[in-house]
């Protein structure tokens, strides 16, 4: 279920005007610009499926914006339009993790980086079951009886 906002009338103008104009000099700007957009039009998905971030611009120039600001950090985005709206979209998890970082979720970034060596352990272990119960030949499984 979805709550509609509307921006208070004197901010509408801010996103109907060209983003290039909006985009601001400085580098700690741009990275509480980034930041903001993020919380605005932004989200990421679990790190258990695939890596996924994506911006749902307000406008085609905002797009455009989002992922110059990306790329200015090392991030680059892909932009993509989907139902009508414009979509910076981030698809590699290191470059994921970069953003969240300079963005300042930290948590985040631990999930990012701990979900991967989780999921490999699943695997290991799942792996290592697997060579324990495995019909025997007549030799011995590493771990268990054969």
């Amino acid at each position: 279920f979805f709550i509609e906002l509307t921006l208070p009338p004197g901010l509408e103008p801010a996103f109907v005007q060209s983003a290039a104009r909006a985009v601001p000099e400085a580098a700690c700007d741009r990275k509480a610009m980034l930041r903001g957009l993020f919380l605005g039009c932004g989200s990421v998905n679990a790190p258990s499926s695939r890596y996924h971030m994506e911006f749902v611009a307000p406008a085609a120039s905002w797009a455009t914006a989002i992922a110059r600001l990306t790329a200015d950090v090392g991030v680059p985005a892909g932009t993509i339009e989907r139902g009508g709206q414009q979509v910076v979209y981030i698809k590699e998890g290191d470059a994921i993790v970069r953003l969240l970082s300079l963005m300042g979720a930290s948590r985040a970034v631990m999930e990012f980086e701990n979900e991967p060596q989780a999921q490999l352990r699943d695997r290991e272990h799942r792996q290592d079951d697997r060579l324990r119960t495995a019909p025997g030949c007549g030799h011995r499984t590493p771990g268990g009886a054969g």
